[in-house]
């Protein structure tokens, strides 16, 4: 089984594309929105699909969509960092090797970051939590990551951001400027 710890290349390439303006990191931030609603887990499941009942979570899901569709949501974004922030804690603590719900958990606090990130001009961080939301989503399975979780986002990357494949499959975007 393909581990993404041991596949750095995806969050590295994100994290290589610099948000210089508010739109590339609205993008960033709808790649890791759409990681974690669509990477295929074990058993058919995504990421989202942990979290029911959690609402402190799915509230923060939503209000993100509602700010990617260009919805005013930075002052609920803005009064749940608290909350949040406590509930992912409740699931045990940030670790690069988690799993499961708890990875889950904290893929949309990292996803909540970047989108608060990019709602107050902190471009530069927008990258760095949208790659962890992102590699955290393809971890939030029960044990191993499956191939397909990886495949997706690849694929959604190089989509999203119109990197073509090289010859081992891997987004080959541009080293930035």
């Amino acid at each position: 089984m393909v581990r993404l710890i041991c596949q750095p290349v995806l969050p590295n390439q994100i994290e290589r594309m610099r948000a210089e303006t508010p739109e590339q990191a609205r993008r960033l931030v709808g790649f890791a929105w759409r990681c974690f609603h669509g990477t295929p887990l074990a058993g058919g499941r995504t990421p989202v699909a942990r979290l029911r009942g959690r609402s402190h979570f799915l509230d923060a899901l939503l209000r993100v969509g509602c700010w990617l569709k260009g919805e005013s949501a930075g002052r609920q974004l803005r009064a749940m960092h608290d909350e949040l922030f406590e509930a992912a804690l409740g699931m045990g603590r940030f670790e690069p090797d988690m799993t499961g719900l708890r990875a889950a958990c904290w893929s949309v606090f990292e996803l909540y970051q970047a989108a608060m990130a990019a709602q107050e001009g902190e471009l530069p961080k927008v990258a760095r939590k949208a790659a962890w939301s992102a590699f955290l989503a393809g971890r939030s399975g029960d044990g191993e990551a499956v191939p397909e979780a990886l495949a997706f986002q690849e694929g959604l990357f190089r989509e999203m951001f119109d990197c073509p494949a090289g010859a081992d499959g891997r987004p080959t975007c541009p080293s930035p400027a």
